[in-house]
């Protein structure tokens, strides 16, 4: 919401966000109000919405691994992410050779 309205007159007036104004709870802010022209604080308030979402690989094991691909790709060798849940997997193994790989090829250039 990007308009308040003021308490006195009921006039609508623009809540600035200039300089990251207006998005503390801990703080209020005065304005001047664009219709009466009097003074009156406003305060924030921030909302959480939350929404529920079906995950079955949590409850049956069954996940739906996916690699993961990033640059330089040799970080990501080995990695998998599940597609529905969002869980990591590593193969540590592939993924400690390509780095290792990756490492030398990098000093070969600084030869």
């Amino acid at each position: 919401m990007n308009n308040v309205e003021c308490p006195y007159c009921g006039e609508e007036n623009e809540v600035s966000h200039d300089n990251g104004e207006n998005y503390s709870e801990d703080e209020t802010t005065e304005t001047e109000c664009s219709g009466c022209e009097k003074i009156f604080q406003i305060e924030t308030s921030v909302i959480f919405d939350h929404r529920a979402i079906a995950t079955p690989c949590l409850n049956d094991g069954n996940h739906h691994f996916e690699q993961v691909y990033g640059c330089p790709k040799e970080v990501f060798v080995g990695v998998t992410m599940c597609r529905i849940c969002g869980e990591r997997k590593t193969d540590t193994a592939k993924n400690q050779e390509s780095m290792k790989e990756y490492i030398k090829s990098l000093n070969k250039k600084d030869d």
